[in-house]
Formats: structure tokens, sequence, C-alpha cells
């Protein structure tokens, strides 16, 4: 578990019994994590890590060694991966795209070209058995898929604020999503058809019917929802 604003990943078991944490481990190059976004153990129990106030994704083993890093040039990352190939595949969400760097360092491929228009702060991305790459674009509140040339040859939006956070890939093409901003996750098929939800989460003070324009539905000619002012700032985080 990326434990993010306690700056730590810990690993439990079933009982709910701490087994392991990064809290007060020093890593060998002298860093600490900060704001840690996501952790996946890799097949020898290393964690890769995506560490984003520190603008990077690391690989650690249990005793705190830091066995590959990638910091040059991320954005406060969500979610990476390793690849088959031993690549590595990490959403570059304040950067506004994907990358594929390899073990050495080098981009390798990229998807993005830093515009909101193309990708507006992706968190999560997933490479398919057919080399196509599954990615949630959130702040423009979709899930695309693309090919390795560039192409969208898929792509599912919806017409509210959503933030969708993470998107895998089901057996049959229906996509699993984990829809933040309404609190469920969704089974979409190609068509873009919902088949399956769920959500038990229900706000004790419903907050956006007393709002003008609380669910962002309507929006102007500059594509921004009517009835608010843009403030800028940090996209999440310290």
């Amino acid at each position: 578990i990326a434990d993010t604003t306690d700056d730590r990943v810990i690993e439990g078991a079933r009982d709910q019994q701490g087994v392991w944490t990064s809290e007060g481990l020093d890593l060998s190059d002298g860093s600490t994590l900060e704001y840690t976004n996501n952790a996946v153990e890799l097949p020898d129990r290393s964690l890769l890590i995506t560490d984003r106030n520190n603008d990077r994704c690391l690989q650690i083993d249990r005793e705190g060694n830091v066995v590959w890093q990638h910091a040059g040039g991320l954005k406060h990352p969500h979610g990476a991966e390793r690849l088959e190939s031993g690549n590595f595949l990490i959403a570059d969400s304040d950067g506004n795209r994907i990358v594929e760097v390899d073990a050495s360092g080098p981009v390798v491929w990229s998807y993005g070209d830093g515009s909101p228009e193309m990708l507006s702060w992706p968190r999560h991305a997933r490479r398919l058995p057919d080399g196509n790459t599954l990615i949630t674009d959130s702040k423009n509140s979709r899930v695309i898929e693309v090919t390795p040339a560039g192409d969208v040859a898929w792509s599912y939006q919806v017409d509210y604020f959503s933030k969708f956070y993470y998107a895998e890939k089901l057996p049959g093409d229906n996509v699993l999503i984990a829809d933040q901003q309404a609190h469920r996750v969704i089974e979409v098929d190609p068509a873009g058809n919902i088949v399956w939800m769920f959500r038990n989460y229900v706000h004790p003070n419903p907050i956006l019917p007393r709002l003008r324009n609380g669910s962002f539905k309507e929006r102007g000619a500059d594509g921004w929802p009517s009835d608010w002012i843009l403030s800028s700032r940090l996209s999440e985080g310290g």
C-alpha cells in the first residue's frame, strides 16, 4: 500500500497486521520518500514506487537499497509498472504525458505533448498484450487506448468532471474504471455502455445540488464550467 500522506509504503497481511514498512528506512542514496503515490511489488519482492514530491520513480529492495530510479523530467508522477521487456511505463501526471523508459534511463516511447488538450493529468497507464496502452486521462474525464504510433484506438469520456484514476482492460474487452469523483467503480463495454457498477458511498450532506452548475455539466465556449472561476494551484499534495 502506498500510504501517501505518511510518505511511506506498507505491506499488510489479510488479518490487517503490518508485515513491512518503509517508515524509518534509510535509502542507500541518502534520500527519503515524499508523497508516495503508487507501489508495486515485483517478482523479486523489490518495490517499484512513484515518489511524487521527489519527481521520480524508483525501485528499492526491502533493505532500502535503490536498485533503479528515473528522475529526469518527471513532474509529480502517479502510477508505474515494469513491462515484460524490462522497461518501465510511468504516468508523468503534471507533465501531461506517459513515458516508457528503459533500465538505463532514456525515454523509448511516449504519449502526450505536454498540453492538457492531448493529456491532462494522466494517473495510470497499462500496456496491453497487443502493444496498445490504456491511459486514464484524469482531468479530461476520459479513458483512452492508444496504439504504439500514438493513434487513439478507443476512448470513453463522460460529461462531468470525473478524474478517472485507474483503468484495467478485462477479458472480452470491457474496461473497469475507478471513477473517483463519483465514488464508484464502473465496467464499460467497447461501445461505452455501463454494464456493471459498484458504489456504496453516501455523502451525509450532498453539496452539488446546492451549487450553481455543481456537476460542471454546463460549459462555456472556452470549455470551462459555467459560473465558476478558475483558480490555479498544484493538482494535489504539497
